[in-house]
């Protein structure tokens, strides 16, 4: 899979497909969340393994619950409270509720959508605790 990202982020990108063997491009690296406009969309199966795959990089937010509501299309929990933490597709109770369209946590998550301008647009609505949101940006950037 490709995904165009900004100079700017070259280094998060490397670090996080750091180990997968793939090649990486001056502007391009090959692995991560595919581009929106050029593949298809994915799964909630898919977005959970890529899901798991970044929290086992960089880690959830520990001790809390953050579940993302993709509404008819299911949800995505990322468990922080367990150690080593957990990413699955339960709806239970959760510190944070994040309430988006699947297609907007995907443009989100590949760097094509801002999520604090989705939030203002009112694409991304937040239940629960604001602080836990705001700590989202290093497993979603």
């Amino acid at each position: 899979m490709t995904a165009n990202i900004p100079s700017s982020m070259l280094t998060m990108a490397v670090v996080f497909c750091k180990g997968k063997g793939e090649t990486v491009y001056p502007s391009t690296v090959v692995c991560g969340w595919p581009q929106k406009s050029k593949e298809l969309i994915m799964t909630l199966e898919e977005i959970t393994a890529e899901m798991t795959t970044r929290v086992a990089a960089k880690g959830a937010i520990d001790g809390k619950i953050v579940k993302f509501d993709f509404g008819d299309d299911g949800q995505l929990t990322i468990d922080g409270a367990q150690d080593p933490a957990v990413v699955n597709n339960d709806n239970g109770e959760a510190d944070c509720t994040v309430v988006v369209e699947k297609d907007v946590f995907e443009s989100i998550a590949a760097g094509e959508e801002n999520a604090q301008m989705a939030f203002m647009s009112g694409k991304l609505k937040v239940e629960g605790d604001m602080g836990i949101a705001m700590q989202l940006g290093s497993l979603l950037g």
